[in-house]
């Protein structure tokens, strides 16, 4: 009897992902011939490829939902299908990256011209797309639950994000930005959004040297994304809260060179 239910199990659970499944495998295919479009078209790639991106967001999710049925039918995650979804969020960032580096600290003038390239992108879209990924991370960590060996993991996956967000934002457009500009309100939301985005990542590798690691490195991402927070401050001109950054700039560069000294062992 135990052995039927098994069975049946299954049966019901197959019937219930095919449509998903065939939602990633139609992402891959398509994935493939973009790529391949990218290669042989490389003046319009950066269009596609953060067109690209947002597939493989969906994708991601479908993977998810793979990955909760299998909880509802089994108690328990379908680790196979949350690490597919993981590969699909890290490529949509990928993409992106390709587009307009990843480099926390790169000046404007590293990225504007491959920020062009995006100019039939809106940029309602851009921030549409940004909160996405955000979406999409949290639900792949909230289908992995709080106790999983990737959850430190995430931490570089959401400083990935966050500088991808910045290098996103029309800087020129985000200084001189004027209500009477059509997409003031995106473009203010988008400064928004990075300056949040930078200040939880910084945070966030502070937490994981102190409750993980223990090594330096994250004292040094810590401080370059909180870096990248007060120059975006700074251009904008909004100075609320700048007392606080700089005080936890002058806080964890301490400890950066504290850590980086040899110890002396008592």
């Amino acid at each position: 009897m135990e052995r039927h239910n098994s069975i049946d199990k299954q049966r019901y659970y197959s019937e219930l992902i095919k449509k998903y499944e065939t939602g990633t495998a139609a992402f891959l295919k398509n994935e493939t011939e973009i790529l391949n479009i990218c290669r042989q078209e490389p003046a319009t790639a950066a269009c596609k490829l953060f067109k690209l991106a947002e597939d493989a967001l969906n994708a991601a999710s479908l993977y998810v939902v793979i990955s909760n049925l299998n909880n509802v039918v089994f108690g328990l995650k379908n680790e196979e299908s949350l690490g597919e979804a993981r590969k699909c969020l890290s490529k949509a960032i990928i993409y992106i990256e390709n587009v307009v580096t990843n480099k926390i600290d790169a000046l404007y003038s590293e990225y504007e011209a491959s920020l062009a390239e995006l100019a039939e992108i809106k940029q309602e879209e851009k921030l549409y797309v940004i909160r996405k990924i955000g979406l999409t991370i949290d639900i792949i960590k909230l289908a992995y639950g709080d106790v999983n060996r990737w959850k430190w993991a995430f931490v570089e996956i959401e400083g990935r994000f966050a500088a991808i967000a910045k290098n996103l934002l029309d800087l020129r457009k985000a200084q001189a930005n004027e209500s009477k500009n059509a997409d003031y309100i995106h473009i203010a939301n988008h400064v928004k959004l990075v300056k949040h985005l930078l200040d939880k990542t910084a945070t966030r590798y502070i937490e994981r040297y102190e409750l993980s690691t223990k090594h330096a490195s994250d004292i040094l991402n810590a401080i370059n994304f909180m870096s990248a927070l007060e120059r975006i401050k700074n251009l904008t001109g909004d100075t609320e809260s700048m007392e606080i950054v700089r005080k936890k700039l002058d806080a964890w560069k301490i400890r950066y060179e504290f850590e980086r000294k040899p110890q002396v062992k008592s």
